[in-house]
Formats: structure tokens, sequence, C-alpha cells
């Protein structure tokens, strides 16, 4: 009976257009928030060449240039880089051969010089109990030394040289089991040690020993006569590589990136710079919504007026009327928030189901709790808005006259 007598006078298409716009905008900024916070996961997933937290950088090669880092610089980019820590490579300074014996399913030796290079245990992205190297063993006889060689190395072998030679694949079990001979030291002065590869990585593109073996042989066959021994790469632990600031603090100081991840910066900020315009855009839409939505019931208290008075005069009160409206508010601002947050997991679901065919998975379950409290806040807001104006609109109408 009294939502008759208050909307007898109402124009629906207010509300509604009010209730509509809010509803549409509020799903647009709720969709740009969560699409936000996931784009970092979903863009995690893509690190093809190092893990998500690892970058690994080096100075661009210039003909009779210093291609290394000084220990000056190294301590600079740990203090003013965006990143965790700064971890040199190890460099062999003596010359490395490696034999791969004849084997029973082969029927050429293959002999090729080759580089070692050497970062701490703690940075490497495989486990082997054979990853290890005594020098007291050295000194006495020729302990094996455990290599670990990227995995695209494999590939290449398998598709490119092995098949273009006639010589058969080789999976990673195969690989490990094979054995090798490394000759280190001056070139016509070799020390010959066994080696196998006891390690594949994801993450490094290198040809690793370990941190004692490097060591140990630089002291005993490295060049005296090398005049740069500084580390020529450095691997950065970052805790977020795609960050923008990792991109422009290594193009400010010249540095290259061998990092998939480094690339994908620019994809990252233009993805937020989308993300900002849409929830700006749909910031305006519910802004003008929420006018809307406030001139609506502005409207209807002056429309209503006479209405109003006739229930002040058989008994009601103004607080009771404040808070039936209030009621009523709060009412439409549930129905408003209950249909955003199913729509934007909906829209979520359809999105990220289309991107599955890109490679992309194992996207964040759910929604943020983010959007929960953007939701409330805005509805509050909206509430306490429309109440102060409602309250004041009925001050003023009922008892002003």
């Amino acid at each position: 009976m009294l939502l008759r007598v208050l909307f007898s006078r109402a124009n629906p298409l207010h509300l509604a257009a009010g209730v509509v716009g809010s509803s549409v905008g509020l799903i647009l900024l709720l969709l740009a928030i969560q699409l936000n916070g996931d784009s970092r996961v979903l863009l995690s997933q893509r690190a093809d060449f190092l893990a998500p937290e690892y970058i690994v950088i080096n100075k661009p090669v210039s003909f009779g240039g210093k291609n290394g880092f000084s220990p000056e610089e190294i301590e600079a980019i740990r203090h003013d880089a965006p990143v965790d820590a700064v971890v040199p490579f190890g460099v062999a300074r003596f010359a490395v051969q490696f034999e791969l014996k004849t084997i029973s399913f082969m029927n050429k030796q293959l002999t090729t010089m080759a580089f070692l290079e050497s970062l701490p245990d703690a940075y490497l992205d495989f486990a082997d109990e054979n990853w290890r190297f005594s020098a007291e063993e050295a000194e006495e006889g020729n302990p094996v030394v455990p290599l670990a060689i990227p995995r695209h190395f494999l590939t290449l072998f398998n598709f490119g040289f092995a098949a273009s030679q006639g010589i058969p694949a080789m999976s990673e079990e195969t690989v490990k089991f094979m054995r090798l001979d490394l000759k280190v030291g001056a070139p016509t002065s070799m020390r010959t040690f066994p080696a196998k590869i006891a390690g594949i990585s994801d993450r490094l593109n290198t040809i690793l020993v370990p941190d004692s073996f490097l060591s140990w042989a630089n002291d005993h066959f490295g060049y005296d006569t090398m005049a740069d021994k500084d580390a020529t790469r450095l691997l950065l632990v970052a805790p977020d590589p795609s960050s923008p600031k990792i991109t422009e603090y290594l193009e400010e100081h010249g540095y290259e990136a061998a990092s998939d991840k480094v690339k994908n910066s620019r994809l990252t900020l233009l993805l937020r710079i989308a993300f900002a315009v849409l929830a700006t855009v749909a910031g305006v839409i519910i802004a003008l919504a929420f006018l809307v939505f406030v001139l609506a019931f502005q409207q209807l208290i002056t429309r209503s007026r006479e209405e109003l008075r006739t229930l002040l005069a058989i008994g009601y009160s103004l607080r009771y009327l404040t808070g039936y409206y209030f009621g009523l508010l709060l009412a439409m601002l549930i129905s408003i928030l209950a249909l955003a947050f199913p729509a934007v997991s909906v829209v979520k679901h359809r999105i990220y189901a289309a991107m599955i065919g890109y490679g992309f998975e194992h996207f964040p379950a759910g929604l943020s709790w983010n959007l929960a409290l953007v939701g409330v806040g805005l509805g509050a807001g909206l509430l306490l808005l429309n109440t102060i104006m409602v309250r004041a609109s009925l001050h003023r109408f009922v008892r002003g006259g």
C-alpha cells in the first residue's frame, strides 16, 4: 500500500536507467580489477626460457670494447636495480674441448671446442646427487666432472645435427648415461677428465659445471695473460621480471636481457593501461548511473510531495518514511551486486576458456576479495549519499512546504 502511494507518480524508466547503468558500470569496473590481478599470473606461465624470478643480462658486444661487469658495476646493480639478488656467472679462463667416444650405436666420434660456466647450486633448476666435485680427488686422479646443458641443446642435436648426419637421436635418459671426455688447459697441453651430463636445464642457456670445479680449474689452468677476468653475464633474481621498472633500468644502462619475461614487460604495461582505461570508463558509467539514481529519487520525492504530507498527517513519522526509502535503496543495491558478481564470474570464465587455445593454463580460481571490497564500498557510498539526499529532501519539501 505504502509503496503504491509513494511510487504512484514515479517514472519507472528513470529508476530502471539508474539500476541498469549502475549494474553495467559496476560489472566493467569489477572485471577490470579482476583481470588486472590475474594478468601477472597468466603472463608468468609464458616463461619458456627462464623461471619467473630469474633474468640473465649481459653488455652489448662491441669491437674492442669491454664486455665484462666490473665489481663496481655489479655492486651498483645490486643497490639500484629493482631486484633481490645479483649473481655473476663463473667463466672458464682456459681452453675446453669435448670428445664423445664411440658408442655401440654410433659410428662417428664427435669432438668440439666448447666453454664452461658455473653458478651457485641454489640457482640451478635441477637436482642430482652427482653434482659435486672434489679438489682433493682431482689432485690424486681424474674424478668424473658433472655437466648440465640447456634443454634446447638436446633438441637442436636431435632434430638438427643428428637428423642431418644420420646419427640416432638421444632421449634425456640416454644422454645422462653417455660418457664424455672433458679436456681442459692450454691448447698445447690439456688434461682429460671423464664427464657425464648430470642435469638438463630449462632455465639457463649455457654449459654448466659445479662452482668448485671451475674455481679449481681456473686456479690450475687459467690464462694469466687474460686481461678481462670480469663476469660477462649476471643472473638477476627479480620479484617481478615483467615489471616495466626493470626494463627501464636495463635500457637506461644499456644492458641486454636474455629473458622472455622482460620482453613481456611491455605487454604487461599495455595490459595495465588497457585495464586502467577500462576502469576509468567503468567509473564514468557508474558516476553517471549514480547521478541518474540520485536524481530519480529526488524527482520521486518531489512528485510525491502531497502524498508525503498526507502520510505525515495520518501518523507516519519522518524517520519511518526515511527508513522506508532506505530499505528500498538497500534492496536495489543488493540486487545490483547480486547481478554484478555472477556476471563478472561468467565473463571471466568465458575469456579464460577462449585463452586456453593460446597456451595459458591454471587460471586463478574464483573472484578476488578485492571485488567484494570495491562492490560493497561503492554500494555503501551510494546508499549513504542517497539516504542523506532523501532525508534532506523530506525535511525541505514536507516541513518547509
